[in-house]
């Protein structure tokens, strides 16, 4: 598997920066996510890290760990256990010391903070009682790509439950974004160069459409911002052929033909629908996504008018 160079730079970084937290007996292990986990990053990218805890921390055991760092804080979050279960912090490193050599540069560390309980209880949520929530899946898909810098155990345990997907999850990811977003027709917003409706309407529909697909192939939500789109397409092996390509082409070429290009791939995806769940029914959603034709009868009108 190709590792980019900013990738494989910060997994050394990751090894130099877990152990000032991992000092404190209260954390039960720690891995290393995001970009660089998959082997993505490039110099767009932060460092993102998570740690675990027996109990929540305070926000003194935070500092402690990152008094040990050549950074400045960017952000801070209290654990507040009332509001949230998870606290975050944003890192500007400036340098970092490896095998004796000092590094200089800046990159933003992201840690994010989760208690063992509140990672078994999404898990839980997601694989027991098929909870499509972004904010869980997501989770459990950050869970599947982590790579462990202490605890491999615990990891090996949740990445052991995260493998199986629940055919009802499947389902229910199917079912509940089979409704791909408000219909439009494409002619209408482009002969008036409307193009900020044209494309909050290609968004609504390629996040639903992906999120079909996601469930057809018993995959969690990679992102909430949709990020690494190429990647993630590539991924989804039950899709309409070259499904990165022609969604680059949605959003990236002329607005009319994106229009059709992605009522295109509604049509396919239902298709794929219809044949690995042919128990749900997608006459009512193809149906809406037919020809239309625009209306006469103003302009009939109104050429009559003095």
């Amino acid at each position: 598997m190709f590792i980019s160079q900013a990738s494989k730079g910060g997994r050394l970084i990751a090894d130099q920066i877990a152990p000032r937290y991992c000092e404190n007996p209260h954390v039960a292990a720690a891995v290393v996510g995001g970009s660089v986990a998959k082997g993505w990053a490039d110099e767009f990218s932060d460092l993102e890290l998570t740690i675990f805890w027996f109990e929540a921390p305070s926000d003194a055991e935070r500092k402690q760990a990152i008094g040990q760092l050549d950074c400045d804080i960017w952000k801070f979050d209290s654990y507040d256990q009332g509001q949230r279960g998870e606290a975050v912090e944003h890192l500007g490193l400036r340098s970092i010391e490896i095998d004796g050599t000092r590094h200089n540069g800046t990159v933003m560390v992201s840690v994010q903070h989760l208690t063992v309980r509140e990672v078994e209880a999404h898990l839980e949520d997601v694989t027991d009682h098929w909870d499509t929530t972004v904010e869980k899946q997501t989770l459990v898909y950050a869970i599947q790509h982590w790579l462990p810098l202490r605890g491999a155990r615990l990891l090996d345990a949740w990445q052991a439950r995260a493998a199986q997907y629940p055919d009802g999850l499947a389902r229910k990811m199917v079912e509940e974004n089979l409704w791909m977003g408000p219909w439009f027709y494409p002619e209408a917003y482009a002969s008036r160069n409307d193009r900020l409706v044209l494309y909050r309407h290609f968004c609504m529909t390629t996040q639903r459409l992906l999120c079909v697909l996601l469930g057809l192939n018993r995959m969690y939500h990679p992102s909430h911002e949709y990020k690494w789109l190429e990647h993630v397409a590539g991924k989804i092996k039950i899709a309409p052929q070259d499904l990165a390509g022609r969604l680059k082409g949605v959003f990236g070429g002329d607005l009319l033909a994106g229009g059709h290009e992605l009522i295109s791939l509604i049509h396919e995806t239902l298709t794929l629908v219809e044949r690995e769940m042919p128990e749900i029914d997608t006459r009512r959603e193809r149906g809406r996504w037919q020809g239309w034709h625009p209306y006469t009868l103003l302009n009939r009108v109104g050429a009559t008018a003095s």
